[in-house]
């Protein structure tokens, strides 16, 4: 006898049992043939949706790094910036700068305003704003930064060569590089800071790469600050000029009641 037939009653019986107990028949449960299409859709939908969110994670964490390092100031942000009459038109120009796409032409963004208007905040909000939408590196530097990038010295050692190699190389590659303070103090920026502005400049545009530049100077007096070779290698960008106006946004300071003017 074969056992297989014995096991159809019992199986029988234990179907009976279980449809007497959930109340309800075997046969009138529906099931849906498996779409493996669909499947592996959801399944790479889902994938995809991980994969973004480690991202996001991962950028958020980056960006909270230079943050505690110093590097960016994360308290300046464009939903921060408290904006008037007198500073509102450079903000909305300086937000949307940050989603020019390089082109033929990489962006030139220029501010100016007298000290303590706001450049340097403006400064960390498009680093914020561009470390957010793009993922990139961002350098803040000054003009003392740079120059000291190219100071040649002849007792230097070896590493201290390497080191000040790596900083310019880092000017001229960073994703976006933004240089507060050209012409401080309204003073006309030497020979040997012309050359060095100037080749700066011009690498990053043949490397179509936007930058940003802060200065006291009024636009006019500009040329002839910072000299032909600076000059003439902005004009090489798509340059956009927004200007800050007022007096200084600093808090004042008080001695025995008093503000110091």
């Amino acid at each position: 006898m074969d056992k297989r037939s014995g096991l159809k009653p019992a199986f029988d019986d234990l179907k009976k049992v279980i449809e007497e107990l959930s109340n309800m028949k075997f046969d009138e449960v529906k099931t849906t043939p498996v779409d493996l299409k669909t499947m592996r859709a959801r399944e790479a939908a889902l994938a995809a949706r991980e994969i973004e969110e480690q991202k996001r994670l991962k950028r958020k964490n980056w960006i909270n790094t230079i943050h505690k390092e110093g590097l960016i100031d994360g308290r300046y942000t464009f939903e921060t910036i408290v904006r008037d009459e007198l500073n509102r038109q450079a903000i909305e120009m300086a937000n949307s700068f940050c989603y020019l796409a390089a082109s033929e032409m990489p962006p030139c963004f220029l501010i100016r305003g007298a000290e303590g208007t706001g450049k340097t905040v403006i400064c960390h909000a498009i680093a914020n704003k561009w470390l957010e939408l793009h993922g990139h590196i961002v350098n803040i530097v000054s003009m003392d930064d740079i120059r000291k990038s190219c100071l040649y010295n002849s007792n230097e050692l070896r590493e201290e060569r390497i080191s000040r190699d790596s900083r310019w190389e880092d000017l001229c590659s960073c994703s976006l590089l933004i240089i507060d303070g050209v012409c401080t103090n309204r003073e006309q920026l030497s020979q040997f800071d012309q050359d060095i502005l100037g080749k700066l400049l011009r690498i990053r545009y043949q490397r179509r790469l936007p930058l940003v530049i802060t200065t006291q100077i009024i636009f006019m007096q500009l040329h002839a600050s910072i000299g032909n070779f600076c000059y003439e290698s902005i004009k090489e960008y798509s340059v956009i000029a927004a200007e800050l106006f007022g007096a200084s946004r600093r808090q004042p300071i008080v001695i025995n009641g008093r503000r110091l003017m």
